[in-house]
C-alpha cells in the first residue's frame, strides 16, 4: 500500500508527534510492507514561527520514505491541479482553505488524489 500520513500544524513541536508515529509504524514492521509517507501542512502565522522551524529531520523522519511540505507558498500549485482536472478555479479556490484557522486542510487530500495514495 502507498500510505500519506499528514498533521497540520501551526506549532514547531510536530516533530514530537510524528516521531512516535513513526515509532509506533517501524515496532510493528510496516514500514517493510508499505510506502509510508509524510506530509507536512504547516502555518507560520500561527506562532510567527520562521518557515525552517518546520522542517522535520529528526532521526525517526528517515523512516518516512518521503516528506511533503505544504505550506502557503504551495497553494497555487493545488489549485492548478484541481483546474487542470476540470474544476472551476473559483471552486478550487475555496477548497484549498488558504486563510483561516486549520487552513489549507483539504490540500492534504489533493496530495494523496495527485499521487494515488492509497
Amino acid at each position: 500500500m502507498k500510505i500519506l500520513i499528514a498533521i497540520t500544524t501551526g506549532r514547531p513541536n510536530f516533530k514530537d508527534t510524528l516521531d512516535l508515529i513513526a515509532q509506533n509504524i517501524e515496532q510493528f514492521g510496516h514500514f517493510d510492507q508499505n510506502i509510508i509517507n509524510v506530509a507536512i501542512n504547516y502555518d507560520c502565522s500561527y506562532l510567527n514561527a520562521p518557515k525552517n522551524s518546520f522542517s522535520y529531520n529528526t532521526e525517526e523522519s528517515d523512516l518516512f520514505e518521503k516528506k511533503i511540505y505544504i505550506g502557503k507558498n504551495n497553494v497555487e500549485s493545488y489549485i492548478d491541479f484541481m483546474v487542470n482536472n476540470n474544476i472551476d478555479r473559483k471552486i478550487a479556490e475555496t477548497l484549498s482553505q488558504s486563510v483561516g484557522y486549520s487552513n489549507k486542510k483539504n490540500l492534504v487530500l489533493i496530495e494523496a488524489i495527485r499521487n494515488n495514495y492509497d
